[in-house]
C-alpha cells in the first residue's frame, strides 16, 4: 500500500503527501457543495508532479476503502494521514546523515527554549522553495 511513494524523489513524496493531506483535511468542504472548495483550488500551488502524486494517494485510499475520500470519517482519515506521513518521515530520516540529525536536534532544542515572539521577529525570513 502506497509503495509508489518509494519510486519518486523525497521532495516529490513530501509534496505529494502534503497535498494529499490537504485534500483529506478539507474533505468536508469538498463534499458540502459541488461548487464549494474544489480540488483544483486546494492543489493550485502544487507542481504537476506533486498534484499527480497527491491524486494517486487519494485514489489508493478510495480503492482501499471502497468509498470516495470525501465520505471518510475522522478515524479513517487520521489512519491514512498518519500512515503516509510516517512513510515519508521514515524515508527522509533515513536519508539524513548523523551531522544533519544532530544539527536539527540542536535547532529544535533552541526553538523549544526560545521566546516564540523574539524568535519570530529575530530570524531572517525563509526563502520560498522554488518549483
Amino acid at each position: 500500500m502506497f509503495d509508489f511513494l518509494s519510486t519518486v524523489s523525497s521532495d516529490q513524496a513530501i509534496g505529494g503527501v502534503y497535498y494529499a493531506m490537504r485534500l483529506i483535511k478539507h474533505r468536508d468542504s469538498i463534499r458540502e457543495t459541488k461548487n464549494g472548495r474544489s480540488i483544483d483550488v486546494l492543489l493550485a500551488d502544487s507542481s504537476p508532479d506533486e498534484r499527480e502524486l497527491a491524486l494517486k494517494i487519494i485514489k489508493e485510499i478510495e480503492r482501499l476503502e471502497k468509498l470516495p475520500f470525501t465520505s471518510l470519517n475522522k478515524p479513517r482519515v487520521e489512519k491514512y494521514i498518519n500512515q503516509v506521513g510516517d512513510m515519508v518521515l521514515e524515508r527522509v530520516t533515513s536519508e539524513l546523515d548523523d551531522k544533519s540529525i544532530k544539527r536539527g536536534q540542536r535547532t529544535l532544542a533552541k526553538w523549544r527554549q526560545a521566546d516564540p515572539l523574539k524568535l519570530r521577529y529575530s530570524q531572517k525570513p525563509l526563502a520560498r522553495r522554488s518549483r
